[in-house]
């Protein structure tokens, strides 16, 4: 190999070394960035959440040792979307869990939310909670943008049997607003971010996607 040839060879040779270093360079830079943001970005730690009680609405074993909490929105898609799943760990897990609803109508973004809230609470007033609470959900696109969603909460009223009158005095009263202030105030002082949110044995879960999911899951926890 002549002098030319070498000097060539050597100067390839430092020129891949420089641009190896400078790959792990960035490499080492771009994992240190994504560390760093990764901790920043982390999520809020979540509260604790009041025991379920004798206030909360419950389906399922109210004896079970295994508790779901569900914080959610009678407006909110995605919570009308869980709403088969939950009647299916009903149907199949209620004996060996519990299922327990409250409410967090986000009102910023769901104009009927809380009105629908109010409805479900009034019509537990009369013992027909769950029954409002399935009617809501099934309907959720017939009132979610009407005008007059009062008129349709009371057409649900008189289609559920009930005292009419009664039903649009509880509605509006403070024992109402109350008690679904009550739910509110618990989320959030938990950092719940949106609905549906979910705890299991007081603990928040990430949402099952699937019944089969929300099954697994119960049958892991002791």
């Amino acid at each position: 190999m002549n002098n030319h040839s070498a000097g060539k060879h050597k100067r390839l040779a430092l020129w891949l070394g420089v641009c190896a270093l400078l790959v792990v360079s960035v490499f080492v830079i771009v994992n240190a960035s994504a560390s760093r943001s990764g901790k920043e970005s982390s999520p809020a730690l979540f509260g604790e959440i009041p025991a379920v009680d004798g206030a909360d609405h419950v389906r399922g074993n109210e004896l079970a040792q295994k508790t779901i909490v569900e914080y959610s929105d009678f407006q909110c898609p995605a919570c009308k979307a869980y709403y088969p799943i939950m009647k299916d760990v009903e149907k199949e897990l209620g004996q060996t869990v519990r299922i327990a609803y409250r409410h967090f109508p986000l009102t910023q973004l769901h104009k009927n939310s809380l009105q629908a809230s109010y409805a479900a609470e009034a019509a537990g007033k009369q013992g027909k909670f769950w029954d409002m609470h399935d009617m809501l959900f099934e309907r959720q696109e017939s009132w979610s943008a009407d005008e007059n969603v009062g008129d349709i909460f009371v057409g649900y009223a008189q289609e559920l049997g009930l005292n009419v009158e009664q039903f649009k005095t509880d509605i509006a009263s403070d024992a109402v607003k109350d008690r679904v202030r009550r739910d509110m105030d618990s989320g959030t002082a938990a950092n719940v971010p949106g609905t549906p949110t979910f705890f299991l044995n007081g603990k928040q879960i990430e949402s099952p996607r699937s019944f089969a999911t929300f099954k697994a899951l119960l049958e892991a926890t002791e």
